[in-house]
């Protein structure tokens, strides 16, 4: 047969139809195909003339075959009255079928035996084997060389056709294996991620969906405008903190006079802009919560804000992208089941959340806590009561008195040069102990001048007085010696030194206090904060508002592509049930017995059908892309279930009629098909040995015992051998396969159809047996209307064969 079932044989059956001679003409008209295969009755035979007249007069029709079903007509002493049309024709002949029953006649022996046959069946499968274009042809050409082109039929067949039980067993098989059973329908955490993952489309559109994607996505926010502008200074000012400690401890710094930043004000500063953020962040959220794209009030308050809410073209279409993720897991024969809760885990996972739900996150990631820290830090502790920075202030001014050598002779000179020297250190130590007092950061500027604290400046003085004492009290010893004073460069060298030292000390104390005060600020958790923060509010930001239509399309688009595959799913089940319940209640159900005649590849024949179920469901599902291709969801109103019914349906009488060698319309080229064809017919020796048949050998004869003395039992009957063309052995292979010798006559017809091997018989009648004239009186017919159908069925196709196997005599 053709692609599309299309047959290129047109099947009219005649038989019970009655119609005028117009209404023939209407038939005639229907005849538009090269071959035409009639199916009429012996008793109307004759009074059709007009009708068979009119088919062959259609410029269309090459070839008419016409099977006529009946007893001969005793009437007149002859077995059929025939129009002059179908026997002068040389494109015409004519099969009579006396008794569908038939016997099992040996001509060569002269023996005939009662048939066993079933009418239905035998009548059917002569049928299906003449709907061969190759046979058809080959029986309108045989028939030239016969008197008025009328021949008894006789034949013998062997069906590769698989049981039907095993045929309904191998669906539901299929079918399974297709949709899936419970465990692949059970959802787990990862069917979302297993779904993203696969995705190969272009701009990656369902990874940056579900989140997945290790790119970072655009900015949301537009420079500038409020809730950017809110960003950049709360990002700003948490950055500034980190030259806080370098500022505080910086030489300058402290020299500098004139107001200055406060340290303290800069972290207040920063918790300020970072409350500012995170709150009209939190507001934003909530006023835009459940943001679906469309609404327009929304739309503007987000655009006040600064933030764009059309998506990113270049992420493409989530619907293109998401059918052709499931084509793609569909061709990986991923189970329908699976991929319909694949389907419902992506939707619920992408689909818009609302921002509203997001604002904790907030205050998790910008806790009101580091908030506080940062407007009210821990105060900055200068402890000048330290005993080792007393004792440094005793160790330097004790340098300072031992450097100046032994005082003057007189007393009071001696008196006032000590005092000088005194003043001299202690102030300086006492000064710069003031001065870093007064550069002590608090909550609005540094402590300054005012408020100093007097004991601790006075203890200083007093250690460095002390130890100005103590240096010079070393030149006293012993008492009333009389050393030289050091020379004058000793003295201003050591002066210098414990200049250098009190700064060197000082500074170091200030630089300590600065570590130990910075390490108490939360400065980097204020960065990590903003940070967070920032990171929350571009996520929600482009998944919740940007992306909010794009992800309530892809949402819709799988919940959508589910419910179809899980219609689908409902479809195809009920199909299979329906076929083995009606298979379960048929008068005579057929016995369990594997693949007629080739039980061993029954695995073979479920595997090819449900490579075909998978075909199935894919051309069901195609329309479907099509139509949802660049259209919104909302539009789509095809439904699915109606066509895969009937596509199942179609493909169950495929099954029966052609059988599964043949490749339905639906399914691609699959080497397993032909595999299995050239197992069934290439390797079976009954196969050859059935053609090789001699056409006197004893087959059946579709006609009763009386019957016989119609036909001319020797001389002049033809056979047609008949094998399906995957029974050739390869060429080069000499007719030997798996070391066997396969040899078939030279008069073989090889089928493009898989379905039939055997032999036809056509006897032709006896001398006079056969009336070409018109018939007298002949009524035209009445009630039936004009189609090209016939009891069994429409064009080209007629009822299930009623069971497996081998046909005629032969069969089983």
């Amino acid at each position: 047969m053709t692609e599309g079932m299309e047959p290129e044989v047109l099947l009219l059956d005649i038989r019970d139809r009655d119609l005028g001679d117009e209404g023939w003409a209407a038939v005639g008209r229907h005849a538009d195909r090269g071959r035409v295969l009639i199916v009429d009755r012996v008793d109307r035979l004759a009074g059709r003339g007009p009708f068979y007249e009119r088919i062959l007069g259609t410029r269309a029709v090459r070839a008419v075959l016409c099977l006529v079903v009946g007893p001969a007509d005793d009437g007149g002493g002859v077995a059929l009255r025939l129009s002059p049309a179908m026997a002068a024709s040389e494109v015409a002949a004519t099969l009579w079928a006396g008794d569908l029953t038939g016997v099992e006649w040996d001509m060569d022996r002269g023996h005939a035996y009662a048939g066993r046959g079933d009418p239905d069946r035998n009548l059917l499968q002569l049928q299906q084997v003449l709907l061969l274009p190759e046979i058809f042809d080959t029986v309108v050409a045989q028939t030239r060389d016969i008197p008025d082109r009328v021949a008894s039929v006789g034949f013998t067949v062997m069906s590769g056709h698989f049981g039907d039980e095993l045929l309904a067993d191998a669906l539901s098989g299929g079918l399974e294996r297709l949709i899936g059973g419970a465990d692949a329908a059970r959802s787990h955490p990862g069917a979302a991620a297993d779904l993203a993952a696969a995705d190969r489309s272009p701009g990656r559109v369902l990874a940056v969906l579900a989140g997945a994607s290790g790119h970072e996505p655009p900015d949301p926010l537009v420079p500038g405008e409020p809730l950017a502008a809110r960003r950049d200074a709360a990002l700003w000012h948490v950055r500034d903190l980190g030259t806080l400690r370098s500022e505080l401890e910086a030489v300058t710094a402290l020299l500098r006079t004139g107001p200055s930043a406060s340290a303290a004000g800069k972290l207040s500063t920063a918790g300020t802009a970072l409350r500012a953020f995170r709150d009209d962040a939190g507001r934003l959220f909530d006023e835009a919560d459940g943001f679906d794209g469309e609404d327009h009030a929304v739309r503007d308050r987000l655009r006040r804000a600064g933030v764009r809410v059309d998506a990113d073209p270049r992420l493409g279409d989530p619907a293109e992208a998401l059918r052709d993720l499931v084509r793609s897991e569909f061709r990986r024969t991923v189970s329908l089941h699976t991929l319909a809760v694949r389907l419902r885990a992506y939707a619920a996972h992408v689909a818009p959340g609302g921002s509203g739900a997001h604002r904790p996150r907030l205050a998790r990631e910008c806790p009101d806590r580091l908030l506080g820290e940062l407007s009210g830090p821990s105060p900055f502790l200068l402890d000048p009561m330290r005993a080792g920075l007393l004792a440094a202030a005793a160790a330097l001014g004790f340098v300072a008195g031992l450097a100046l050598g032994p005082l003057a002779d007189s007393l009071m000179g001696a008196l006032l040069r000590l005092l000088g020297v005194i003043v001299v250190v202690a102030g300086a130590w006492g000064a710069g102990v003031a001065l870093l007092h007064a550069k002590v950061p608090e909550a609005y500027g540094e402590h300054g001048w005012a408020g100093l604290p007097g004991r601790p400046l006075a203890a200083h003085g007093a250690a460095a007085a002390l130890g100005v004492l103590a240096g010079h009290a070393v030149w006293r010893v012993p008492p009333g010696g009389d050393w030289p004073p050091p020379p004058l460069p000793v003295t201003v060298f050591a002066l210098l030194v414990v200049a250098a030292g009190m700064g060197f000390t000082l500074y170091g104390w200030w630089r300590g206090a600065v570590a130990r005060w910075c390490g108490r600020l939360p400065v980097h958790a204020a960065d990590d904060a903003a940070r967070r923060l920032t990171a929350v509010v571009t996520e929600v930001a482009v998944q919740e508002w940007v992306l909010a239509k794009a992800r309530r399309a892809a949402a819709d688009t799988a919940q959508t592509y589910a419910s179809v595959l899980e219609d689908l799913i409902r479809a195809l089940h009920l199909g299979v049930t329906e076929q083995r319940t009606r298979l379960a209640g048929a008068a005579a159900p057929v016995s369990r017995r594997g693949a007629v005649g080739f039980p061993e590849y029954g695995a073979e024949f479920a595997q090819v059908v449900w490579d075909d179920l998978a075909d199935l469901a894919a051309h069901v599902l195609d329309p479907l892309w099509q139509q949802m291709y660049g259209g919104a969801l909302r539009d789509v109103t095809w439904r699915i279930e109606e066509r895969a019914r009937a596509e199942l349906d179609d493909y169950w009488d495929h099954l029966r009629q052609r059988g599964v060698h043949e490749r339905p319309p639906f399914a691609g080229d699959n080497p397993r098909r032909t595999e299995l064809a050239e197992c069934v017919w290439r390797r079976s020796p009954q196969v050859a040995e059935l053609v090789r048949m001699q056409v006197g050998a004893r087959m059946t004869q579709l006609c009763d015992q009386d019957e016989l003395r119609y036909l001319r039992a020797t001389g002049g009957a033809v056979s047609v051998r008949f094998v399906p063309r995957v029974a050739q052995p390869p060429v080069g292979a000499g007719g030997h396969r798996t070391g066997q010798a396969i040899r078939f006559p030279g008069d073989v017809v090889w089928t493009a159809a898989s379905q039939f091997a055997g032999v036809l018989r056509l006897v032709p009648l006896r001398t006079g047996m056969v009336d070409v004239t018109w018939a007298k009186n002949a009524s035209p017919p009445h009630d039936w209307t004009a189609g090209a159908g016939g009891p069994n069925g429409t064009a080209g196709s007629a009822v299930p064969p009623a069971g497996p196997g081998q046909g005629g005599g032969t069969g089983g």
